[in-house]
């Protein structure tokens, strides 16, 4: 399958015949939230060639035939309502093409349905001991189970040898995955960044305050969903920083400076995720926020070039500023600026 296809999902027995006794395909768990998308059909985005390890910074795998989907994300509901809401993964075997881009049949929710529900629920929630803190199985904790690294250069193994980075970085715009103007604009950048850091003798460095202390912070007043807001320029937001980058905790990422000056919508506040790396919930007690159409791009960071992933970043509200209500907001494309206009 490659981008553009427009797929839908097999028969619940089909898929059920592909998994083994932990849910999984190749260590790729299918979830409890991808039965909301039975009778629906969707475009391939991209094949998960490229995909950020996030959990031990080990640069770039690959899902050997998966792809990921234009629309569907995890709703977290059948992880105790975990909101990172990530992009799922699926596996070639648990879709096929739909002729004149609509279900061909209406999915049979029979037994095997139920069956294949009891399955996905069961494996979602690892057992633990009493008096132990409960433990969560998704396609995020198990990335490394169902994924293979992207060595930096080619092995002498030929086996290996196509799944090397420059294979796999040529392989995006061979899939369709990437545009050619894309390609090249990515590309261009990362060979003059390159040079920088060879000629300065030193690694990239992160947005990050230069005074080393952060500005005391304002107590946040709360933003809710679809409040409108603008993201603060550069200079404000690197105030609010420390000398590592963070605000209280919390990374400003490299792939969020491109959003710096644009308007757009509160898409929901964060409360919980799963720790990919434990798989045990975390609850947050201070303000995190998701951003409608504001997603990791991986085109502005070393070892996350062409990720698939597109992660919603998490903002502090410090780096936002509410819209004031006489202000009308008009959305258009999902992530791109939205334009204000007075009332009449």
């Amino acid at each position: 399958m490659r981008a553009g296809d427009v797929v839908e999902l097999r028969e619940p027995s089909e898929i059920l015949a592909s998994l083994d006794s932990h849910g999984c395909l190749d260590g790729l768990p299918f979830m409890p939230e991808m039965l909301d998308f039975f009778g629906e059909c969707f475009t391939v985005k991209a094949r998960v060639e490229r995909a950020c390890d996030t959990i031990d910074q080990r640069g770039i795998h690959r899902i050997p035939g998966a792809v990921v989907l234009n629309g569907p994300r995890c709703s977290g509901s059948g992880h105790s309502g975990c909101g990172a809401r990530c992009l799922i993964y699926w596996k070639e075997a648990w879709l096929r093409p739909a002729p004149s881009g609509r279900p061909s049949v209406q999915p049979r929710l029979d037994e095997r349905y139920e069956q294949l529900q009891r399955l996905a629920d069961a494996n979602a929630r690892i057992s633990a001991p009493a008096g132990d803190e409960a433990t969560f199985r998704c396609q995020a904790t198990q990335f490394h189970s169902a994924s293979e690294r992207v060595p930096l250069l080619p092995s002498l193994r030929s086996r290996q040898v196509r799944k090397s980075n420059l294979r796999s970085l040529v392989g995006e715009v061979l899939n369709r995955d990437v545009s050619v103007s894309r390609f090249a604009r990515v590309m261009a950048r990362a060979v003059i960044e390159a040079v920088g850091r060879w000629t300065r003798l030193r690694p990239e460095r992160p947005f990050r305050n230069a005074g080393g202390a952060a500005a005391a912070s304002v107590a946040p007043r709360g933003l809710l969903p679809g409040d409108v807001v603008r993201v603060r320029s550069k200079a404000e937001i690197a105030q609010t920083l420390d000398a590592h980058g963070k605000s209280r905790g919390l990374w400003f990422d490299r792939e969020m400076l491109p959003y710096c000056g644009k308007t757009l919508r509160v898409l929901a506040k964060v409360d919980r995720f799963i720790d990919e790396k434990t798989g045990r919930m975390v609850e947050l007690a201070s303000d995190c926020y998701m951003l409608d159409g504001c997603v990791c791009s991986g085109d502005l960071s070393v070892g996350r070039r062409f990720c698939s992933r597109e992660i919603y970043p998490w903002w502090r509200e410090a780096w936002l500023r509410r819209i004031e209500d006489d202000d009308v907001a008009t959305p258009s494309e999902a992530g791109r600026e939205l334009t204000s206009r007075r009332r009449p």
